[in-house]
């Protein structure tokens, strides 16, 4: 855009008592635009002002003091949301052109890791052709078939369903809640819920009880409600609201490992498996004495949790206390572990299979199961802790990258904050992240 022409006019700060006039000449062009005149470097070197554009204050010497001149942060606000994009950056008046937007740079296939990470679904027995596992497909032929027959002979250690699951000793460990006996329990009143939502608690209750992972309870101290959230595949997850629950357990202060240190060892292994366990907390009993306090009420009764339910204080902590027992003479050799996450790793990949059988052992010693739906053998390269991890190297999530690139602009605090853990979660990919995320740090 260029200019039309120039004027200049006297610009005056302050009152009758202690002015300051100086004479200004402005650029005007032809724009929509909602301030009457914009002040460059010029205009505060000519008035020898002092900005600062956090508070919208400026402040100016004169003859009979100093001048302060205060903006309205909320009108500024107000004024900047109503304003086209393009007409934001109004130093660039100047420019013909607007400049191009901004294109991801194009990676050559050969560097593009999803595309070299692939992986097969096999069944495990020709017998039963709906139990498959997941394999890599780079496996050598050799290499492919020492696994599978592995897979084969260890597939007690697999849950095919919740009432495949035994639960972990409780010799090896109980989750107990330590409840501060100065607090009194306390009832939720069994909140409303629409008929679909009412229909899906009532399904996951039945498919906890025929799982026993829950019990029906009489006149329970503790109560608390159910709270179902949808997924991202549409279907509800029913959540409970133990709230009032966790205020009353101390914090468990059992150390977990370090995420940043888990990928980096994750990614010096030549071939890695990754493990899920099935339901991972249900698989932890409750402390007899704590069943009745984790009861939760629906229309159609009361119920209280056999297993470790999620969403409990400590859940987490529990989990990776009983990780440690029950691998921990692997940690760091040829497991890796961070609460229900389990990764196998080999140095070499001749090992792999031996490294799995002796993970399969502790796990077979333990009880603890596994879902063959989410665990992944044999792989060079995959996805550790949202981090995409290879022997070349530690990539960021191609996933999490997009998420911060389609943000908006922020408008309020939550906003700020979401952007602020979206670089939290990448800032081992960003030079200086500190630094470049200490502006939105300050606004908070």
């Amino acid at each position: 855009m260029n200019a039309l022409g120039k004027i200049t006019l006297p610009v005056s700060f302050g009152d009758l008592s202690n002015p300051r006039t100086e004479s200004i000449t402005f650029d005007v062009v032809e724009m929509n635009y909602p301030y009457n005149a914009i002040f460059g470097r010029g205009i505060i070197n000519k008035f020898e002002a002092i900005v600062h554009q956090l508070y919208l204050c400026m402040k100016m010497p004169a003859i009979k003091g100093v001048i302060t001149v205060r903006g309205n942060q909320q009108l500024a606000r107000d004024i900047e949301r109503g304003v086209a994009p393009g007409q934001r950056n109004v130093h660039l008046v100047e420019a013909d052109k607007k400049p191009p937007p901004f294109k991801e740079p194009k990676r050559d296939k050969e560097e593009t890791f999803q595309q070299e990470c692939k992986v097969k679904k096999v069944p495990l027995d020709k017998l039963v052709p709906d139990r498959q596992v997941t394999i890599s497909a780079a496996l050598e032929p050799e290499e492919e078939c020492e696994l599978l027959e592995f897979l084969n002979k260890n597939k007690d250690v697999f849950a095919w369903s919740a009432n495949d699951l035994r639960g972990v000793s409780r010799d090896i460990i109980e989750h107990k809640l330590d409840i501060d006996p100065k607090i009194k329990p306390k009832k939720q009143k069994l909140r409303k819920m629409s008929d679909d939502k009412v229909a899906a608690v009532k399904a996951e209750v039945q498919r906890l009880l025929d799982a026993k992972v829950i019990r029906e309870v009489k006149y329970p101290t503790w109560l608390a409600n159910t709270v179902p959230v949808k997924k991202k595949n549409g279907k509800w997850r029913m959540c409970i609201d133990f709230t009032d629950l966790n205020k009353a357990c101390p914090k468990d202060d059992f150390p977990l490992p370090r995420i940043d240190k888990v990928v980096d060892d994750a990614s010096n292994s030549q071939l890695m498996s990754l493990l899920d366990c099935f339901s991972g907390y249900h698989q932890i009993w409750m402390n007899r004495e704590d069943e009745e306090k984790t009861s939760f009420t629906t229309p159609f009764g009361t119920y209280c949790f056999v297993r470790m339910p999620e969403g409990l204080k400590n859940a987490g902590q529990s989990f990776s206390r009983m990780s440690s027992k029950v691998l921990g003479h692997q940690l760091r050799k040829n497991v890796l572990t961070y609460v229900d996450d389990i990764v196998v790793t080999s140095t070499e990949r001749k090992k792999h299979v031996a490294d799995l059988a002796e993970t399969f052992a502790s796990l077979r010693r333990a009880n603890l199961s596994l879902n063959p739906e989410k665990c992944v053998f044999g792989i060079d390269k995959g996805k550790v802790l949202g981090c995409l991890v290879s022997t070349k190297g530690i990539e960021a999530n191609p996933d999490k990258v997009k998420a911060l690139q389609s943000m908006e602009e922020p408008q309020s605090v939550r906003d700020v904050q979401k952007l602020t853990g979206r670089i939290a979660a990448l800032n081992r990919f960003i030079p200086r992240s500190a630094d470049r995320s200490s502006p939105f740090f300050k606004t908070l």
